[in-house]
């Protein structure tokens, strides 16, 4: 006889949190996802023949050679530093939250969280104190380490019971795609670093904290008195070895923010979440552009989901130390990047409100929690304000310098400033119905129109979005998730119309919107067509991205096929007209106690000798103290005072970014330039070459001293001329 089948009660049935019911739901969510997919195809489409050749192109790299095994050393000292960073994290969250209240993912996360934290903010007191020095560093990480190795009972457990996830065939194929992404992203973080802001600014930097041994003030670099948490680690990772360690080291914090979302889904969200949120965010072509650089907004996307996990369950279980651990890791959020300090308000919004009116509690409490969560997160703050009074007299510089602080920051350069940080002017958006329907709909024409660094999305967000505020919150854990992203999302729309600097908001929507597609695969038929077309979105973002990574080209560096030296010599995207062969020069050939004036192009990683450099934010150095000065023999004792040896320019790129209006000479100004020019100044170096795809025009000069001014010569021709006034 058959047996029957038991029926399901009705208690077994979960609930339904769609205003309709889920065969509908799934029918809109399919029809809309496959409608997305199909238009994204049909804008930035998929190029099956590229591909094979890409892979053809692959297939010809080869792993023994020197390179490799060079960076094989960078992959254990970022491991090492990693290993440590969660060492020391896990004593201090130990502090606050005992071991046994966290799962695996939720305890390395965090700790690997307050470890780097810890690490960065030792950097910054012993580059305060000048005792930034190699030998310093590997005894703080050789003590630790030997102390975590002793003291072995409080060490990071890492038994596999704590790291279960929910089983599954899906959640296996999500497994297989989000290793895939971060294999893909270890062979990047391997390659040369040509990101032109890394060069610049994230690892140049902390090279010249690491050349002088200390860290000091650089008034003719705008972005050096921003916020450095993310770029102390990088100048920990290049001072023990070199840049690629610091692309390591950022590699490791999205690994960590992957462990992030995993432990949040499991506490908070459904079953299968976690590694779908995983592959919606990290298959994104923007992420992993910046993945693979030294670039610091993964980074900064980690701190941020760390405070969100922390908020929601100092919410929840009214803990007064996850609350303290929310504020912390808000704070370090903001100390990333300055439009994270924007988050803060929004945070301390998000505890009043669901306190005072979710949960009616008394004023007293809810303004006790509010206040203990900003408090915490101004105290992680207070050496960034600190560093900033002593150098600039403005713990916020250069936000306000227009007003008060030194040096004052002129009108022009701020104007630059605000231009590439595409804050947008909501008059202006709002002028006419067609660009407040562009504005509105952002989300739409980012997704089918962005191809960039910055704005490379992707098609998975769309497919979820309409349906955010459609799902009733299915926990309290997502109802207070959804509230605190859509609350920055709102920041984000009034300070930037740049994804990049809204991508820890993004990172907080992945988990989102992994929910709304576990609640709505309801049906079996659902599941299929939705989470068969995100697989084909994932595979799409990941095609895109390794076609970013192809035009590059270092992977041919990675595989043994070019020199390192000569990759650098040479353009690829995003690395316009390189100085590296100038710099290369000079790091062979000039003498000891040599300091260099960079101008014309602000990347001066790669050199070894202390620089005065600049950028396209800043007076150029240069000629501003020419305007300064009353004649020749002024400016080259302007340029002495400072210990300036020697100028380097990049005609070919001061040429590429004069529209920023760079140099600028009345005729006055211009005689006296021209007099310094003529007498005080020697071309010993330059690469002159035409064409489109390496052009070069670099020059290395010496100052002459007084005595050799006064000797005739015949001075070298002026690439400035170009830029006098009649």
């Amino acid at each position: 006889m058959a047996s029957k089948k038991k029926p399901i009660s009705p208690a077994e049935v979960s609930p339904s949190y769609w205003p309709l019911s889920p065969a509908v739901i799934g029918a809109l969510l399919g029809a809309w996802s496959l409608f997305v997919f199909y238009t994204y195809s049909q804008r930035i489409p998929f190029d099956g023949d590229y591909l094979m050749s890409m892979l053809d192109q692959f297939a010809n790299m080869h792993w023994l050679h020197a390179y490799f095994f060079k960076e094989l050393v960078s992959l254990l000292i970022a491991g090492w530093i990693s290993w440590v960073a969660v060492e020391a994290g896990h004593r201090l969250l130990a502090c606050m939250a005992p071991a046994e209240s966290l799962t695996g993912f939720e305890d390395l996360a965090f700790s690997g969280g307050l470890g780097f934290a810890l690490l960065s903010h030792l950097v910054l007191i012993l580059g305060a104190a000048r005792l930034w020095y190699p030998g310093v560093f590997w005894l703080m990480l050789a003590t630790a380490s030997l102390f975590f190795l002793i003291f072995r009972k409080s060490s990071f457990d890492i038994s596999s019971t704590r790291f279960e996830t929910s089983p599954g065939y899906w959640h296996r194929v999500w497994q297989i795609v989000a290793f895939g992404c971060f294999f893909i992203f270890l062979l990047g973080e391997l390659t040369p670093e040509v990101f032109y802001d890394s060069l610049f600014y994230h690892i140049a930097i902390p090279n010249l904290y690491r050349i002088s041994h200390r860290i000091y003030n650089t008034p003719t670099s705008l972005f050096s008195n921003y916020i450095l948490t993310v770029q102390r680690l990088y100048g920990l990772a290049l001072t023990l070895w070199d840049e690629t360690t610091a692309k390591l080291i950022h590699g490791a914090m999205a690994v960590l923010l992957a462990c992030t979302f995993l432990g949040l889904a499991r506490r908070f969200l459904s079953k299968g979440t976690g590694w779908l949120s995983v592959v919606l965010f990290f298959s994104m072509p923007l992420v992993g552009i910046n993945v693979m650089t030294t670039g610091i907004d993964v980074g900064w996307c980690f701190f941020q989901a760390l405070a969100a996990a922390a908020l929601i369950r100092a919410l929840l279980q009214k803990e007064r130390s996850w609350m303290a651990l929310a504020g912390i890791f808000a704070g370090l959020s903001a100390s990333c990047k300055y439009p994270g300090m924007t988050y803060l308000p929004m945070g301390c919004l998000l505890v009043f409100w669901y306190r005072k009116w979710d949960e009616k509690l008394d004023w007293k409490v809810a303004l006790r929690d509010t206040i203990d969560f900003a408090v915490c997160a101004f105290c992680i703050l207070i050496p960034i304000f600190m560093k900033n009074m002593i150098f600039h007299q403005n713990p916020l510089y250069p936000i306000g310098a227009l007003h008060f602080g030194t040096p004052r920051l002129d009108p022009h350069y701020w104007g630059i400033f605000q231009t590439e940080a595409t804050i947008p002017n909501l008059k202006v958006e709002f002028g006419s119905f067609e660009s407040a329907w562009r504005y509105l709909l952002h989300p739409w024409y980012l997704t089918m129109e962005g191809q960039s660094n910055g704005d490379f999305l992707g098609p998975l967000y769309l497919m979820a979005l309409p349906f955010l505020f459609l799902l009733r919150a299915p926990s309290p854990g997502y109802k207070i998730l959804r509230r605190y992203t859509v609350l920055l999302w709102l920041v984000w729309m009034v300070t930037s119309k740049t994804p990049r600097y809204g991508l820890p908001i993004l990172a907080l929507f992945a988990l989102l919107f992994a929910e709304i597609l576990m609640q709505a695969c309801r049906e079996a038929w659902v599941r299929f067509i939705v989470l068969t077309v995100v697989l084909l979105g994932a595979g799409t973002n990941l095609y895109h991205y390794l076609t970013i990574a192809y035009g590059t080209g270092g992977w041919q560096v990675l595989g043994g096929l070019i020199p390192k030296d000569d990759y650098l010599e040479h353009m690829h995207a995003t690395y316009p007209t390189p100085p590296y062969e100038g710099i290369l020069w000079m790091n062979e050939h000039l003498p000891p106690h040599s300091k260099i004036l960079f101008t014309g192009d602000a990347r001066n990683y790669y050199t070894r000798w202390p620089v005065i450099p600049s950028s396209v934010h800043d007076p150029d150095p240069l000629m501003q103290w020419s305007h300064e000065a009353h004649d020749g023999s002024q400016l080259a004792a302007a340029l002495r005072q400072q210990e300036v040896t020697h100028v380097y320019l990049n005609y070919a790129e001061a040429v590429r970014t004069e529209s920023y209006g760079i140099y600028h000479w009345d005729p006055s100004q211009w005689l006296v330039f021209n007099d310094f020019w003529n007498h005080y100044v020697e071309l010993i170096w330059k690469k002159e070459a035409g064409g489109r795809e390496n052009p070069q025009a670099q020059y290395v000069y010496r100052i002459l001293s007084e005595e050799e001014a006064r000797v005739s010569h015949t001075p070298p021709p002026d690439p400035f001329q170009r830029w006098a006034k009649p």
